[in-house]
């Protein structure tokens, strides 16, 4: 299974946890989706190889960001999720995880998706890509 497909389960439990009422989990689950979607698009651009094991979405973003473009709802989305990823997993309890802020996240994460279906590359970026891993 590649990243972009793992993404999609991870989406797809995120919001399925909200109807279970888990919302921090979900908020995590929401976070992991964003990251994934983004690192399943980084084959398109050169990268520093890091980023492919970095929970940094703002700067994977911003890697995706010099070739296809930065928008709003992007920096928004990214800033939350680099954020909430920790706070999700190690709660300080300052933080309420109520269904709202959950689905707040999904559209975060429905963000996410878009912009990476919107990220294509041509035949020689993929070339380019694996002729350097061999």
């Amino acid at each position: 299974m590649n990243q972009y497909e793992q993404a999609c389960e991870w989406h797809a439990s995120a919001f399925a946890l909200i109807d279970k009422g888990f919302y921090q989990q979900s908020i995590y689950h929401f976070c992991l989706a964003g990251e994934l979607y983004l690192k399943s698009a980084l084959n398109l651009v050169s990268y520093e190889i890091e980023l492919e094991t970095s929970h940094d979405i703002i700067r994977i973003y911003r890697t995706l960001a010099d070739r296809f473009g930065l928008t709003e709802e992007m920096t928004e989305a990214t800033k939350y999720m680099r954020k909430y990823h920790n706070e999700s997993r190690y709660p300080s309890y300052s933080i309420e995880f109520s269904k709202q802020t959950a689905l707040d996240f999904k559209r975060f994460a429905d963000t996410i998706k878009a912009y990476t279906d919107s990220c294509t590359g041509t035949p020689e970026d993929l070339a380019s890509h694996f002729n350097k891993r061999l």
